[in-house]
C-alpha cells in the first residue's frame, strides 16, 4: 500500500501543470546576457523558487532580489512567502520572465567551496540540490524515496548517477541537441582527438569557439560529480541567444556544423581525416538490367543517414534504405524495356 501510495504521489506530481521561469542574471556585466532557465511545480512557494536559483545561479540565498522583468514593477518577490507560484502571479504553461537584481545596493555572494561552489554550467556540486526540471515518473535513478508533496524536493538528486555518468540539462526544446553531444562524447576516438587538440586564445576568442567549448563540455561530463550539467556555454558559441533554445534545430544540420568547425581547427594535425574515418560510408547506388545482367553503379559518401524511425523501428527503417526496387526503364545494352 505504501508503494502504492508513493507511486500515485509521483504521477500526481508529474500531472501537475509546471511554471516555466525565465530568469536574467543582471547583477554585472558578465552575466546580463545569461539566461536561467527553472520548470517548477504550479504549487512550488516562492522562498523554494529563491532556493532554486540561488543553487543553478551559484549564489547565497538570501543576497539577491526576484522582480517581473518587462512589467514596471520594480518590487522585488517575497523572499520568506510560502505562497505558490500560481497565487502569486505566475502563469502555468507560460513563459515567467524575471531579473535577478542586486539585493540593498550589494552584489549577490557567490557560494563558497565548503557550500559547493558554482561553475560557469550553473548547477552546483552540492548534494543537497532540489531538483529542477521536469518530476521523474517513477522511482528508478535519480529519484529518491524521500518524496515530500510541497516542495517535491529530493535527496542527493545532484549527485552523479548510479551508473556513473553524467547527463545534460535540458534548456527548453535542446533534446536532440543533447542526444547528439552524448553519442560523439561515448565515441573514444573522437573524443581523445577532441582533447588532443590545444586551444590558441590568442587566435579565438574562447566564448565562441565550438572546439573549445565542445573539449570542455567533454570534460564535464567525464569528470564532474554532477547528475547533469548545462550546454548553455556550447550553444552560446554558435551564436544562438536564449530564445534559440525553445526552436527545434535539424540534428543533421547542426551536426554538419560542429564537424565543419572542427575540421577547419584540425587542418595540418594529424586529425585532420578523423571525421571521414569515424563517420563516413560509402553507398552503392546501382541499377542492373533483369534480362541481360549489365548494371551502371555510381559510389556515393555519407556522413549520416536519415531514417523514418517511428512506427517502423531502426532495423525496418535501415532496411528500407538499402532494399532494391523493381522499376521498369530501357536497358542500352540489350535494347529491352526492363
Amino acid at each position: 500500500i505504501i508503494k502504492s501510495n508513493y507511486k500515485q504521489k509521483i504521477e500526481s506530481a508529474a500531472e501537475e501543470p509546471r511554471v516555466l521561469c525565465i530568469v536574467q542574471d543582471t547583477t554585472s556585466a558578465k552575466t546580463i546576457n545569461e539566461r536561467l532557465t527553472l520548470n517548477l511545480p504550479a504549487s512550488t512557494p516562492v522562498n523554494k523558487l529563491y532556493e532554486d536559483v540561488a543553487h543553478k545561479a551559484g549564489y547565497v540565498n538570501g543576497t539577491f532580489y526576484l522582480t517581473w522583468a518587462n512589467t514596471g514593477a520594480m518590487a522585488p518577490l517575497d523572499q520568506a512567502s510560502e505562497m505558490s507560484l500560481v497565487l502569486s502571479g505566475f502563469e502555468a504553461g507560460k513563459r515567467n520572465f524575471l531579473q535577478l537584481t542586486d539585493k540593498d545596493g550589494e552584489q549577490p555572494q557567490i557560494t563558497s567551496d565548503e557550500s559547493g561552489t558554482a561553475d560557469s554550467s550553473g548547477v552546483d556540486d552540492s548534494s543537497q540540490g532540489r531538483f529542477i526540471g521536469p518530476l521523474p515518473r517513477d522511482g528508478t535513478v535519480g529519484c529518491s524515496s524521500d518524496y515530500s508533496s510541497p516542495s517535491y524536493s529530493y535527496s542527493s538528486i545532484l549527485n552523479k548517477s548510479e551508473t556513473g555518468y553524467v547527463g545534460l540539462v535540458n534548456q527548453a526544446m535542446t533534446c536532440y541537441l543533447n542526444s547528439l553531444l552524448q553519442t560523439l562524447f561515448m565515441t573514444p576516438e573522437f573524443r581523445n582527438a577532441l582533447y588532443n587538440w590545444e586551444f590558441e586564445e590568442s587566435e579565438e576568442d574562447p566564448v565562441i569557439s565550438i572546439p573549445y567549448q565542445l573539449k570542455r563540455l567533454f570534460v564535464l561530463l567525464q569528470t564532474s560529480k554532477k547528475r547533469a550539467i548545462e550546454t548553455t556555454d556550447v550553444t552560446r558559441s554558435f551564436g544562438w541567444d536564449s530564445s534559440e533554445a525553445w526552436q527545434q534545430h535539424d540534428v543533421q544540420e547542426l551536426c554538419r556544423v560542429m564537424f565543419d568547425a572542427l575540421e577547419q581547427k584540425w587542418k595540418q594535425t594529424e586529425q585532420a581525416d578523423l571525421i571521414n574515418q569515424l563517420y563516413q560510408g560509402k553507398l552503392k547506388d546501382y541499377v542492373r538490367c533483369l534480362e541481360c545482367g549489365y548494371e551502371s553503379w555510381r559510389i556515393d559518401t555519407y556522413l549520416d543517414i536519415p531514417l523514418v524511425i517511428r512506427p517502423f523501428g531502426a532495423s525496418q527503417a535501415f532496411g528500407s534504405v538499402v532494399r532494391p526496387a523493381v522499376m521498369m526503364i530501357f536497358c542500352s545494352c540489350c535494347s529491352i524495356a526492363d
